[in-house]
């Protein structure tokens, strides 16, 4: 392996999907920008993950392309000589090696091009071909970085959010919990009374039901709630959500409830609050907007929140990147991969409430990922993760409300 220049002028990261492998990559763009202070650093990556990298002050540019319209050659060729025409990259750090990526790489004549090890026919795109160790995943990005002498640090991703992200965000929680939802498709109060059990929403503060009864009353007391998982296997059934935030609920009563989803999720959000209700949850303290938040909206409830809990998701990354401490439930998905290290490089506590299955976690480094089967998800008992999230809760500074 030849050794690489001492600087750089012109860097790229490519890294264009998953939304969550996307903000994992930031702490190896973070270590680029300081070893390289001089350098632009410009990112190719997919037009949905753009957001999540929006005013991060390390990098210059990002080319946003449409991922599923680059895996045809001529596509992806069309691509690659535009970027390459204007820009002359001189280092090309590749996570994806897909066409594109790998045509940008080869065609950029950066004198440094970096992926990891993989099959024989891909070396000739490539300079550098290093093996990362498995463990923590944004790590394991910045392991891709070993032959430029850089090595992790306890960097986390972050997505940098500004004041109108947090205005929306604000905006949409008073709304929400004030009666006067402001996406108008949150079960209407009416519906969430009735299913309460007759019980008027706001009219019994020391037990929780007044969290909709006046505007910021939400402030210091808001659990960010993720039930949702593109792969059904990888989440938990809707009724445990429920009945582990019923549980919370009448330990920490004042704590109140953002159900957070994405396009296509509606029914599993409607399912928990319908379930939780029916549990004992006041309809006011839990709730959820009629249509997607906005990614970046999403993120700014999340930093608004006091706890995060969820399924192995964008969400769970999102709340390390915000400082905001989780909680997350995990089945075919490997702990040790997705979890920051909180415990070794400090900040707030981070943790994972895992399937007792022994085959569990199956989705592990170097494996073809799950077996598509739900059973380790149906096997994690809610009482196992409610003292998980107790032991969250104890750990952060201040405690539940």
């Amino acid at each position: 392996m030849r050794s690489a220049p001492i600087d750089f002028s012109c860097i790229l990261v490519c890294q264009l999907s998953l939304l969550g492998d996307v903000l994992l990559a930031t702490p190896a763009i973070e270590c680029l920008a300081r070893a390289y202070p001089g350098a632009e650093i410009h990112v190719l990556t997919d037009t949905r993950a753009a957001l999540l990298l929006e005013n991060n002050p390390h990098i210059t540019r990002i080319h946003a392309v449409n991922a599923a319209d680059t895996t045809g050659i001529v596509r992806a060729l069309r691509i690659a000589l535009r970027m390459t025409r204007s820009m002359r990259f001189d280092l090309v750090v590749d996570y994806q090696r897909t066409v594109l990526t790998r045509i940008v790489a080869m065609l950029s004549g950066a004198q440094v091009r970096i992926a990891d090890t993989s099959g024989l026919h891909l070396r000739p795109f490539y300079t550098h071909m290093v093996t990362r160790r498995p463990g923590y995943a944004a790590r394991s990005k910045v392991d891709l970085l070993a032959p430029l002498g850089i090595e992790w640090q306890g960097e986390r991703p972050r997505i940098y959010l500004d004041e109108g992200d947090r205005a929306e965000a604000l905006t949409e929680l008073d709304a929400l919990f004030s009666g006067e939802a402001s996406r108008g498709g949150e079960i209407p109060v009416a519906e969430q009374n009735a299913e309460a059990g007759g019980a008027v929403v706001g009219q019994d503060e020391e037990h929780g039901s007044a969290a909709g009864s006046r505007r910021g009353a939400w402030r210091g007391r808001l659990v960010s709630v993720d039930p949702t998982q593109a792969r059904p296997c990888r989440r938990w059934p809707e009724e445990r959500f429920a009945r582990l935030l019923a549980m919370v609920w009448r330990a920490h009563p004042k704590l109140v409830y953002l159900l957070l989803h994405g396009p296509g999720e509606e029914e599993v959000v409607q399912t928990v609050h319908r379930a939780a209700v029916e549990q004992g949850v006041p309809a006011g303290s839990i709730r959820y907007a009629a249509q997607p938040l906005p990614l970046r909206t999403a993120a700014a409830c999340i930093e608004a929140a006091v706890l995060h809990v969820g399924n192995c998701s964008l969400p769970r990354h999102l709340a390390v990147a915000v400082s905001t401490p989780s909680l997350t439930v995990m089945g075919p998905t490997d702990e040790v991969s997705w979890t920051y290290p909180w415990s070794v490089w400090g900040g707030e506590p981070h943790e994972a409430a895992m399937s007792p299955l022994s085959c569990a976690p199956c989705a592990v480094a170097g494996s073809k990922g799950d077996c598509g089967e739900p059973l380790c998800m149906e096997a994690l008992e809610v009482d196992a993760a409610y003292s998980a999230l107790e032991r969250v809760l104890s750990a952060t500074e201040g405690g539940a409300t």
